[in-house]
């Protein structure tokens, strides 16, 4: 179990196989009133019995809050259905909330407990690899408003997060990618020995053995750089990479046919954004065709072709990067080291996502 002093508090990252149903041995419960958990329908379903088992080592009775399963819900409608799960359930003050699912449950969950009588503790049980690299680490908690993604949130962290890769044996090959991108976000960033760990091959050719080394360490990085900056005035920054223009192309896909999961919004900004760090001399050629092939091999962005360029760009004005009207990028340096507000005209940016949405992804250069 690796621990972290952020914010002043210890925050735990308990990462072993088979431990969300053994979590009992290691966490004291008996000091709530109440507990229940929040996921959805189908993983409800899928791990009746272990959530059972949960339970009844926990010495709790089984209570479940199910939400409707996708981005498109986590909004204030769902927190509002939480709050009132809640008070049905008779919390208090003293109650726990057990967050179990996706990306979704850890952010519309943890937002739900930090709001609930002005707050009560909550765990992260992530099951997709997204959320357990990603969503269910650092303490940032959202929901989105309108086309806004994660636009109202609060810095809050969980008592507890339980990693266990075991999960991630039941999920579609598309998951399973869209949660590299963030471990990739994390190389591009920080680790070059991990960044060439994730190119010797295909992303879904990792065994079990090698995804739950490279969970440990993509949590490792983020977990680090959390624990430094955690309201995100200088370092967190670099976690943004991939994220301005990936959220506003994920958010315009949500209302198309052909919705982006997050990670291929990110994979996509990642690759976009390394090219305009190379507009400005930032990044060396040889390090972007890097950065390209490794994204051009294990994704395929498939768009609706009824998006706009210029709805793209207009949502950027709502970037939470945004600081009297300029955006502040965070972008690649060189493979395994990145840095934070930069600035971009807004030409070169709209020059790089016309280039991409004309068909143009190959020959940027």
């Amino acid at each position: 179990m690796q621990q972290f002093l952020i914010n002043q508090q210890i925050t735990k990252l308990h990462c072993d196989l088979g431990s969300f149903v053994k979590l009992s041995e290691t966490f004291d419960f008996k000091v709530y009133s109440n507990i229940a958990l929040l996921s959805n329908r189908s993983l409800t379903k899928i791990y009746q019995s272990e959530i059972e088992s949960f339970f009844a080592q926990a010495g709790f009775a089984l209570q479940i809050i199910e939400l409707e399963d996708g981005e498109q819900f986590k909004d204030l409608k769902q927190v509002q259905k939480v709050w009132k799960e809640l008070f049905n359930l008779k919390f208090d003050r003293h109650s726990l909330l057990i967050n179990f699912g996706g990306g979704m449950i850890s952010d519309l969950g943890g937002f739900a407990a930090a709001t609930f009588m002005r707050g009560i503790d909550f765990i992260n049980v992530p099951t997709s690899l997204l959320a357990q690299v990603d969503a269910a680490l650092g303490g940032k908690t959202a929901i989105n408003f309108g086309q806004i993604k994660n636009g109202i949130g609060l810095f809050v962290n969980p008592k507890l997060t339980v990693i266990d890769p075991t999960f991630t044996k039941s999920l579609p090959e598309r998951e399973i990618l869209s949660g590299f991108a963030e471990v990739l976000k994390h190389a591009i960033i920080f680790d070059s020995k991990l960044f060439s760990l994730l190119d010797s091959k295909p992303f879904l050719s990792f065994s079990l053995e090698e995804l739950v080394k490279i969970i440990d360490r993509s949590c490792f990085l983020k977990m680090k750089t959390a624990e430094q900056d955690f309201l995100e005035k200088n370092q967190r920054k670099l976690l943004n990479f991939g994220h301005t223009l990936g959220h506003a192309f994920e958010a315009i896909s949500l209302k198309s046919k052909k919705p982006l999961a997050h990670g291929e919004a990110v994979a996509l900004g990642m690759l976009l954004e390394s090219r305009l760090a190379v507009t400005i001399g930032l990044l060396a050629k040889a390090d972007y065709l890097q950065i390209e092939q490794i994204i051009n091999r294990n994704y395929v962005f498939d768009l609706d072709g009824e998006i706009k360029v210029a709805d793209v760009l207009a949502l950027l004005q709502f970037d939470k990067k945004k600081k009297a009207n300029e955006i502040y990028w965070s972008l690649p340096q060189a493979v395994g080291r990145a840095v934070y507000d930069q600035l971009i005209p807004e030409s070169e940016v709209e020059s790089v996502v016309n280039e991409f949405m004309l068909g143009n992804s190959k020959n940027v250069i």
